[in-house]
């Protein structure tokens, strides 16, 4: 099941892609203006926001969600 996390950060030019590296589980990262998105399977949200605070100081979660595959069962 992937988890999609919008976190508000406060980005001058310091934060960089690399979270895929640092973070356990992480599939892709974007950028923009001051909303990154990270999307993954078993993903720590709380992992994150520290993370980022660390790096950039401001970081607040915005939404969560997990997206659930839905599957289509058809009966003959």
């Amino acid at each position: 099941m992937q988890t999609k996390v919008v976190v508000n950060v406060s980005v001058n030019g310091q934060l960089r892609p690399s979270l895929k590296k640092r973070i356990f589980g992480v599939e892709r990262v974007s950028i923009e203006a001051d909303l990154l998105t990270v999307i993954g399977e078993g993903i720590d949200t709380v992992e994150l926001v520290n993370i980022l605070r660390k790096k950039v100081g401001f970081a607040t979660i915005v939404t969560q969600n997990e997206n659930t595959k839905e599957t289509t069962h058809f009966y003959v």
